[in-house]
């Protein structure tokens, strides 16, 4: 019979084993054109990534997508720029020595304007190296275009949930104010759960309630401009960037609706499981950053 404690060891050897025997230690690469069968069954089917090399070579957009163009083409088109002190929106941060879960400060720009502005950060899909997505999961198939620069992708499976530090945090939104930034918290108040996981990726391959090996890495890929990623549905992620020449990173996306089968019964299965050996919040203490 498997009890409480015997719960976590079973999800690490869950861990080590899926590696082993199926998703390995990398992130495949394949080259365009990809067959669409083929696609879906060994990598939508199994809920694996895949980078897929050349499948958008023949964009325009690799070629045309210049600041002055794109200024030019949306002229006072209006975009959502979210801005924050750090680049890092949608994450947990510190306000009065709690940890709170921070929206980026939004504003509706012109094109134009959006370009042209000095803020340190932009969370959006025109942005810069300042820019990072610190780890969470989506309930969507991810198709991840890259147009101009890098992006480069942590990404753990979900059977590896126990390990991600998820806590409940209440929600603030960046403010700006006449001494810079602050956190202002919602009314009334509204809890996520979030990863709290350093960005260092020090958090990731140990955990405090294991005294083992460190746990397998994340897989790591840098999507180039020109490449696809498929980023499956339930997969932690978080992402950094690297400028191109111009200093921009520039990339385009598609969600498609996850199938509700037995991928998401068993990612249930797992939360529950890891709600069980290591509590509701999994990082009661964390050290101010």
């Amino acid at each position: 019979m498997l009890t409480t404690e015997g719960v976590l060891p079973t999800l690490i050897t869950l861990s080590q084993e899926l590696r082993d025997l199926d998703i390995g230690r990398s992130v495949p690469e394949v080259a365009a054109p990809l067959d669409p069968l083929q696609f879906l069954r060994t990598y939508v089917a199994s809920n694996k990534p895949v980078l897929i090399q050349g499948s958008i070579s023949h964009w325009p957009a690799l070629r045309l997508w210049t600041n002055a163009y794109l200024i030019k083409a949306l002229a006072e088109q209006k975009v959502t720029v979210a801005s924050t002190p750090s680049g890092r929106a949608d994450a947990i941060c510190w306000q009065g020595g709690k940890p709170v879960f921070a929206l980026p400060h939004e504003e509706q720009l012109p094109i134009a304007t959006a370009f042209g502005t000095t803020a340190e950060a932009a969370n959006i899909w025109i942005g810069s190296h300042r820019s990072m997505t610190s780890f969470h999961r989506d309930h969507y198939e991810n198709i991840y275009a890259v147009v101009a620069g890098t992006k480069r992708f942590f990404l753990v499976p979900p059977c590896d949930r126990y390990r991600m530090r998820i806590m409940d945090v209440p929600v603030a939104r960046y403010t700006p104010g006449p001494d810079g930034w602050e956190l202002v918290l919602e009314s009334p108040e509204r809890k996520v759960p979030w990863c709290a996981l350093d960005e260092s990726l020090t958090d990731v391959t140990s955990h405090q309630s294991v005294d083992a090996a460190p746990l397998p890495e994340p897989l790591v890929v840098d999507v180039h401009a020109g490449e696809v990623l498929y980023l499956p549905s339930l997969w932690y992620h978080m992402v950094q960037q690297q400028d191109d020449d111009a200093g921009r990173v520039i990339a385009v996306n598609w969600w498609y609706d996850m199938q509700y089968d037995c991928k998401y019964a068993y990612a249930q299965l797992i939360d529950s499981l890891s709600r069980t050996c290591i509590g509701k919040s999994d990082a009661p203490v964390l050290d101010q950053q």
